[in-house]
């Protein structure tokens, strides 16, 4: 799989690679234990977003497990609710986030221990993604969109490395609840996500750049499929 890299690599730890310098810091790098802690609670989902970890393992799974070919996580984090999922496919994977203490932790959850071969993690930046064009078959990014400021650029560079033809699955935190907006709006003052948007505006970012796409929206939460 390292073909596919068109960056220099090097490693972080045994199972880790990196294409930033050593200097990079990110900022989930010294709050993923928290982050983790509260994003797996039921409460704090259905508070907030009106959904449940189930929703999003639920997701993941039909997202991972229904196509063949090599598969690019975007933003993967530390494989919270989907780690049992990764652990049985067989599909070629990279996982790539800019966190390293997020990409140690989902190393850690997935493999126990053992090396596995058709699993990559891979430190890089979401908006320079270290791949040619049309390399993926597949390309999922779970809860990542509402995150970014520049949502297009985002999109465009995550659709930029999928094939003609190939699958993407992408969820993200919109304003359709009342309470999940005046929350959204709260982090975005934080700077900890970019602008509050609804489902109709996430939809544009999708507009005349693939051949197929739709969505299913729980709560707050956006769950969006389609074919480049």
């Amino acid at each position: 799989m390292t073909h596919l890299l068109n960056k220099p690599v090097s490693f972080v730890d045994d199972q880790v690679w990196t294409v930033l310098p050593d200097s990079f810091s990110a900022p989930y790098d010294g709050k993923a234990r928290l982050y983790e802690w509260l994003v797996k609670r039921h409460w704090y989902n259905k508070l907030f977003w009106g959904t449940s970890p189930c929703d999003y393992r639920q997701f993941a799974a039909r997202s991972i497990m229904h196509s063949k070919g090599n598969l690019l996580d975007i933003g993967c984090g530390g494989l919270i609710h989907t780690a049992a999922i990764y652990s049985k496919t067989k599909r070629n994977v990279f996982l790539l986030d800019n966190s390293t203490e997020m990409l140690k932790r989902g190393c850690s959850r997935v493999t126990n221990g053992r090396i596995n071969n058709n699993l990559f993690f891979l430190q890089a930046n979401a908006f320079d993604i270290p791949f040619s064009n049309n390399s993926f078959d597949s390309v999922v990014s779970f809860g990542t969109i509402h995150l970014f400021e520049d949502k297009a650029a985002f999109v465009n560079e995550a659709l930029r490395v999928l094939k003609v033809g190939g699958d993407f699955h992408f969820s993200t935190m919109v304003t359709e609840r009342p309470f999940s907006k005046k929350y959204l709006t709260a982090l975005y003052k934080r700077k900890e996500v970019g602008t509050p948007f609804n489902a109709d505006e996430i939809m544009a970012l999708f507009k005349d750049k693939v051949n197929a796409v739709s969505y299913t929206l729980k709560g707050s939460m956006l769950f969006i499929k389609g074919v480049k």
